[in-house]
């Protein structure tokens, strides 16, 4: 992984903070991130099941968080967002007219959905949520 990538990837993870992100670490899913700390590029993670109460700080590149592909947006999402955020989806681009205000709002959005609105999927920096790994 690249320095620009662990970057990439660490600005992405702390806008995902908020919204209970899941990620996977080696072999295992059982995480939510509770915190970064950019300068040093550690993620704080804590383990998610019940049986296990327990955080542990690693290193980013270790780290996958899984999300969802812009085109996974169901139609009902679609309809919410396009009303809420004076969008048009397109199948390439989003044609957008929203204020600085609203822009925030979307990203809100976006990241509160855990939507790849980075393109971290197919840099191979996050994994696609599907029927099969959905950890939501």
């Amino acid at each position: 992984m690249t320095q620009e990538e662990k970057e990439l990837l660490l600005v992405a993870l702390c806008g995902y903070l908020s919204h209970n992100i899941r990620v996977k670490i080696g072999d295992y899913s059982d995480y939510v991130i509770i915190g970064c700390n950019v300068k040093k590029g550690i993620v704080t993670v804590k383990i998610t099941n019940d049986k296990a109460r327990s955080k542990i700080d690693i290193n980013c590149e270790y780290v996958k968080p899984y999300l969802r592909s812009m085109s996974s947006m169901t139609e009902e999402e679609q309809k919410e967002f396009v009303e809420f955020h004076c969008v048009t989806l397109c199948p390439i681009i989003i044609d957008t007219c929203l204020t600085i205000e609203n822009e925030g709002n979307m990203l809100d959005w976006l990241n509160a959905h855990h939507f790849d609105w980075r393109g971290l999927i197919p840099m191979g920096l996050a994994i696609e949520v599907n029927d099969k790994n959905n950890p939501y």
